[in-house]
């Protein structure tokens, strides 16, 4: 299993679990999604061809850091599972340009 793929078993299981867990854990696990999306789009853009486009609330990393802990539960599940696509998506790119 890659590091992508541990980080996204890891976000997906927290968002099923999000009620449990306390928001320094939420603001730590944010932190490392959000590091690994910024060390990924760096690598694609290293790469040839291919560019990363964020998109929704993953286009604004420093929030999710800011506001993590803060967000209702329901929320911050939802934004677990939409930065795990967005690792997962960046993971294929990177695979396939560098």
């Amino acid at each position: 299993m890659t590091a992508a793929n541990a980080l996204v078993a890891e976000l997906t299981l927290a968002a099923g679990s999000i009620g449990e867990m306390k928001q320094h854990q939420r603001k730590i696990l944010v932190a490392r999604a959000a590091a690994a999306i910024e060390t990924q789009r760096e690598l694609l853009d290293m790469g040839e061809g291919a560019v990363s486009l964020p998109t929704g609330i993953v286009s604004d990393l420093a929030m999710l850091r800011r506001e993590s802990a803060s967000l209702p539960d329901a929320l911050a599940a939802q934004i677990l599972r939409q930065v795990a696509d967005e690792i997962r998506r960046l993971a294929g790119l990177v695979k396939h340009t560098i």
